[in-house]
């Protein structure tokens, strides 16, 4: 423990409180009312967008209610000539039994059961002109509708046919990945502003149950890889379907185009609140009411270098959570496209790519932590502009991904003629894997931090940290492809279920607000805080609902018109599953 701190500089905090007697006193700079107006024209875009739905809705349930009297008076009147007939019938002698055609299923409108509500809401939108088009896309009710469409979500198989998609298993790693960031946050983000850290820290860290809030940073490889294997799964069979080098590059040309336009939106969005408004949220001792002594300042002076901050200005981040967006978009825009492009010319090459992408990033990240010295892995706090937000430093788990999504894209039926005796046992061979390579690198320091082990020699510390995240990696990956085979088993089970569906959909928006919910919370205290577990715990579930609920607005704000703009301005209609 005492290795530990020593290496921690010190010293004390020469800077000034600014306490505001009443709230909203802070004087309100250009910053401000830039904050303030994207604001306000984001509201007014969802109102205006749902008064949209809401008559479209109104012309639909006219419809129908019209359709419906109408196939009502129609079954009456022919009840009525069936009645007429039969009595003419009787009165003539003859004895003819006829068929019941009026029951209750003649008072069902087809029309009415053909054209669902989403269908008919495409057919008005698409004569309309692109103005109306444009500000339909912010309807609150019908983008919340689909973000709370728990069915699971379907794909098309070699084969030709819709099947359920074997990867739903990714949307409980999601959840259970972004509760684990959002609870180790929860604990960085206190030490700032808490009285006892080095106390803490000397009893928490030596314990066993506090090593899994210590491997808290190998989360965020769990998103590299999803991020790497649905790249690959889903983009291969559209590649396979390009005969020419000019639809090549249209294709590479809207991928790179959808990957910042899905992502930006609700970047920026949360980025120009946070630089404008959080400053003005709450008055305190410790409430940073001024942009100097917060990270604010790095956004208003290098907010332009938003997908680059882990190259320009790493030690002036904006936004300090901000840096996975930057590797995520670099791999996504540089390494997918190479790898696929590799892939496809010929497996062997691409395979060898990715391969070598695996063995540069253990080679750097052991080279840079040897040749400084570093502690094994977070311990080492001046390696999180060195090794932590790189790239090259990351990419191996995105590597993995890209492979993993290869195979399962590639061999989607290869336990399918297996027995279910050898499906158990590669069940528990897997479980067996997946949890020596979890376990290993989340739990490898215990002996280190406890006291148990001696200190790792500087070739050993660097050798822990450049193989943990790989290696974790793999024991994600077996778990996902378990799943995606169909031999899973409760892990299955437990990963796609519906309770996932939902919180999986937001997670992007919930990553980038949950840390200024837990910032507002502890700076909004009138007193430091005193770090124990009864205080981390409250503080934890406090943020997670707090913060899932502001995700779900800003995704309704911008990722929902993202993903519904293929059924107002494309020519696709909403699926089976849609209506």
């Amino acid at each position: 423990m005492y290795l530990v701190l020593s290496r921690v500089n010190l010293s004390l905090d020469n800077s000034t409180t600014f306490c505001h007697e009443e709230f909203g006193s802070v004087p309100k700079d250009g910053w401000f009312w830039i904050s303030i107006s994207i604001l306000i024209i984001v509201i007014v875009l969802l109102l205006i967008g749902t008064t949209i739905d809401l008559i479209i809705w109104s012309m639909w349930k006219y419809q129908a209610h019209t359709i419906l009297y109408n196939r009502l008076v129609d079954s009456v009147n022919s009840s009525e000539s069936l009645a007429s007939s039969n009595e003419s019938v009787i009165v003539s002698g003859e004895n003819i039994q006829e068929e019941n055609t009026t029951g209750e299923s003649d008072v069902v409108c087809p029309e009415l059961n053909s054209l669902s509500y989403s269908k008919y809401r495409f057919k008005i939108l698409s004569n309309m002109n692109y103005g109306i088009k444009f500000l339909a896309l912010y309807s609150i009710p019908y983008n919340g509708w689909h973000l709370f469409q728990l069915k699971p979500s379907t794909i098309v198989n070699k084969s030709g046919q819709l099947c359920e998609n074997p990867l739903l298993c990714l949307d409980g790693i999601r959840v259970l990945t972004m509760i684990w960031i959002i609870y180790g946050h929860c604990i960085v983000y206190s030490i700032v502003g808490s009285n006892n850290t080095l106390f803490y820290a000397q009893t928490h860290l030596r314990q066993w149950s506090f090593q899994a809030m210590v491997g808290a940073p190998l989360s965020v490889d769990a998103f590299f890889f999803m991020s790497g294997l649905l790249t690959t799964y889903l983009t291969l069979p559209k590649l396979r379907r390009i005969c020419s080098w000019k639809n090549w590059f249209k294709f590479w040309c809207s991928f790179t185009f959808h990957r910042i336009v899905r992502l930006t939106p609700a970047y920026l969005l949360v980025l120009l609140l946070y630089t404008g408004l959080f400053i003005h949220g709450y008055s305190g001792p410790l409430y940073p009411q001024n942009p100097e002594l917060t990270d604010v300042k790095f956004c208003r002076a290098h907010w332009w270098a938003t997908y680059l901050n882990n190259f320009i200005y790493a030690d002036e981040v904006c936004m300090g959570w901000s840096w996975y967006l930057s590797d995520e978009l670099q791999f996504s825009l540089v390494l997918a496209p190479i790898f696929l492009s590799l892939l496809m010319c010929h497996e062997y090459i691409g395979i060898s790519f990715a391969i070598a992408l695996i063995i540069s990033s253990i080679g750097s990240t052991y080279g840079i932590s040897y040749a400084n010295n570093y502690l094994p892995w977070f311990l080492a706090i001046q390696s999180f502009t060195t090794i932590y937000i790189k790239p090259y430093t990351r990419w191996s788990t995105y590597a993995i991904g890209l492979l993993c999504g290869w195979f399962l894209e590639k061999h989607p039926n290869i336990l399918e003629s297996v027995s279910r005796k050898y499906k158990v046992l590669l069940f528990t061979l897997g479980v067996c894997f997946s949890s020596i390579f979890c376990i290993s690198t989340v739990y490898g320091l215990y002996g280190f931090l406890s006291g148990k082990l001696p200190s790792m020699t500087t070739s050993e510390a660097a050798a822990y940290t450049a193989f943990s995240r790989p290696v974790f990696i793999l024991g994600v990956a077996i778990v996902v492809s378990m799943c995606a085979l169909g031999c899973g088993g409760p892990i299955h089970w437990l990963l796609t279920s519906s309770v996932f569906r939902l919180p999986a959909r937001i997670t992007f928006t919930v990553y980038l607000v949950h840390p200024i919910v837990i910032q507002f919370i502890i700076f909004g205290r009138q007193s430091p805080a005193v770090l124990d577990n009864l205080y981390l715990i409250t503080l934890f579930f406090a943020v997670l609902p707090i913060s899932y609920l502001i995700g779900f607005v800003v995704s309704l704000a911008t990722e929902s018109p993202m993903l519904v703009t293929k059924y107002v301005f494309g020519s696709k209609q909403p699926s089976p599953i849609e209506n």
